[in-house]
């Protein structure tokens, strides 16, 4: 790999979790008063999963983006994130839900974010061969 690409990965992975955090503190905490089982009201747990679900596929989309078409890597990078935040808050004793419930949001900010790697090669692919139908 070149320096640019490595460059632009290492900033596809910054942005796409920089994003992340953003949108998933707006999502958790300004939208809805924080999404804790037991003490939230149901449509906060709605809303404020619903939110992170939307932001992890914002950032996978973004960091591919910023990756480049065929550069999984930023996504990967994305995924060893969550996988080691979550772990940490696990371990750290730092949640205030059952482990079940963060392990499950987590899987599915995972998810999401591969669900946003692949509506951008989607995005992509689709211009690519239209492009190729216009130059025939």
């Amino acid at each position: 790999m070149k320096t640019k690409q490595i460059l632009k990965t290492v900033l596809a992975i910054i942005c796409g979790e920089v994003i992340m955090i953003l949108l998933i503190t707006v999502a958790q905490e300004v939208i809805v008063n924080g999404v804790r089982i037991g003490a939230s009201p149901l449509q906060d747990i709605i809303i404020g999963g619903t939110g992170t679900i939307i932001s992890g596929i914002i950032a996978g989309f973004v960091s591919t983006f910023i990756g480049g078409i065929s550069n999984r890597i930023p996504a990967i990078g994305l995924t060893i994130l969550v996988i080691i935040e979550t772990t940490l808050l696990i371990v750290l004793e730092k949640i205030n839900n059952p482990i079940w419930f963060d392990a499950s949001a987590a899987l599915s900010l995972i998810g999401a974010i591969w669900v946003g790697y692949y509506l951008f090669q989607k995005l992509k692919n689709r211009r690519l061969n239209s492009e190729e139908k216009v130059a025939l």
